[in-house]
């Protein structure tokens, strides 16, 4: 059964919890997960590559700076309206 916000009559958007994606093996973890996962992540790429002949092996991958989403994420707020009565935020249409 679907919910509808009673004075606009849209259904609510469903938001994914946030996730990052993992700069070794490329896979989306949760954000409380992914500081467990990369440590682990990156013991396996070292046996894996270890176990390559010497001229295949890789140089480890370096993880990624962090930049700040300001700009994107205030582009983000503009696209959402707020539902006057339930205060809750839709995409518009």
């Amino acid at each position: 059964m679907l919910l509808y916000c009673n004075c606009c009559l849209q259904p609510p958007v469903m938001r994914r919890p946030p996730t990052v994606v993992c700069y070794i093996c490329g896979r989306e973890f949760g954000t409380k997960s992914i500081g467990i996962h990369e440590p682990q992540c990156l013991k396996k790429w070292h046996n894996e590559n270890d176990m390559l002949p010497k001229h295949l092996r890789r140089p480890e991958p370096k993880k990624p700076e962090v930049r700040s989403l300001g700009g994107k994420l205030q582009t983000k707020q503009k696209e959402l309206r707020g539902c006057k009565l339930e205060k809750n935020r839709f995409k518009e249409s």
